[in-house]
């Protein structure tokens, strides 16, 4: 999605940030900044409708100004995604950076992150939807003799999002969900408890197994079992 060399896309459209004060151009050249991973990068807001693939956050950079922009510092895990316009508006002291983008063939993804990496500031990942949720990990086994192992956890709050076997990822590429695993919920309609049943098909079985479950909406749980 991002275009060649510096600069934005072909499909950049800039637009004058709604603010009072001045707006600086992604062309221009921006004073010096904050030396690599000294500055603070503070989400203040983000919006995302998926019907249409459109969204858009603000970030806060502290201290100011920062570096001129590029589209190279913002990565989204869907490479369908590009930004349309990225813009500088500083006030009270504060560079605020406003991003406007958009799916190439909507709809768009229920769910995906941006990673934004500007020079000078700490790296920031933007998770949509936002995460307002946690996991909390109740029960986990796993045995290396037949390869079987269970994860079962807590969404707080509930009830979470219909389950799908793209949400688990495992470290090891020889550990899968099917057909031998199921991935599903407990107290259905509740939806407050999930049950993860996995197999490590790979021979040699591993020791140690290394899970992610990612759920939309929820702070992803990361869970190593070792056999005992």
């Amino acid at each position: 999605m991002t275009a060649e060399g510096t600069g934005l896309s072909r499909r950049t459209v800039m637009r004058g940030a709604a603010w009072s004060v001045p707006v600086i151009s992604l062309a221009a050249v921006a004073p010096a900044y904050a030396a690599s991973g000294d500055g603070d990068l503070l989400l203040d807001s983000s919006t995302y409708d998926p019907a249409s693939g459109q969204g858009s956050f603000v970030l806060q950079l502290d201290p100011a100004p920062g570096p001129g922009l590029d589209t190279g510092y913002f990565v989204f895990s869907d490479p369908d995604f590009a930004v349309q316009n990225a813009s500088y508006a500083v006030n009270t002291g504060d560079s605020i950076v406003s991003v406007d983008y958009d799916y190439a063939n909507p709809p768009g993804p229920d769910s995906f992150t941006i990673t934004v990496n500007i020079p000078g500031y700490t790296m920031l990942i933007i998770n949509e939807p936002a995460v307002t949720g946690t996991l909390t990990l109740t029960q986990s086994s796993y045995s290396s003799d037949n390869g079987i192992g269970q994860i079962r956890a807590n969404l707080t709050p509930s009830p979470g999002p219909a389950l799908d076997e793209s949400y688990v990822t495992f470290a090891d590429p020889g550990t899968r969900m099917s057909p031998e695993g199921y991935f599903e919920y407990l107290d259905s309609p509740t939806n407050s408890q999930i049950n993860l049943v996995y197999y490590a098909a790979a021979l040699p079985r591993p020791t140690t197994v290394d899970a992610t479950i990612t759920i939309p909406g929820y702070a992803p749980l990361h869970v190593t079992q070792i056999d005992p």
